[in-house]
């Protein structure tokens, strides 16, 4: 979704959460797939700076997995979020709805193989499990399996001299 997703970047959002944000607040909004300017000025109802916004991001906060106290120690970060992604929010509508069709069908086409690729990578990860399996637990020369493959005393004799004149 490279275009889709390079439209709805903002660099002023993308930096207030690297530079300004807590280290863990940052960590839970990212392991939430929280952390997108689109989605902050999407998701709430309430004007930003608002006592019912402060209610809503009190409530995102303990949603995503904020202990009581975190989330009341970063809802002046989350209220500075919310504000910067509602004036960023209106551009980056405007950018992603201005994608043509021939960009979005691009970025579906490279979803649909990125997600064939990791199938592909997962079952090759569950044949190699069972393949190891198949080894054998100690080496053994050719000499060995050659003879061990022959079915009676006779032939094991003839492939023990042929393997003595090669």
């Amino acid at each position: 979704m490279a275009h889709a997703a390079m439209a709805g970047r903002c660099p002023q959002f993308d930096h207030f959460v690297n530079v300004v944000l807590d280290e863990k607040l940052k960590q839970l909004l990212r392991t939430a797939n929280f952390a997108d300017a689109l989605q902050w000025s999407s998701t709430f109802e309430s004007v930003a700076n608002s006592d019912e916004a402060r209610l809503e991001l009190g409530e995102m906060l303990l949603a995503v997995g904020a202990s009581p106290e975190d989330a009341e120690t970063w809802l002046d970060q989350a209220m500075a979020l919310y504000a910067l992604a509602c004036d960023l929010g209106p551009s980056a509508h405007r950018r992603v709805g201005a994608l043509h069709g021939l960009a979005l069908s691009a970025d579906l086409e490279t979803h649909r193989r990125a997600s064939l690729h990791q199938k592909e990578r997962d079952d090759l990860r569950r044949l190699e499990v069972a393949a190891l399996a198949d080894l054998p637990t100690a080496w053994r020369g050719k000499v060995y399996r050659r003879t061990e493959v022959a079915d009676t005393a006779h032939k094991r004799e003839e492939d023990e001299a042929k393997e003595r004149t090669r």
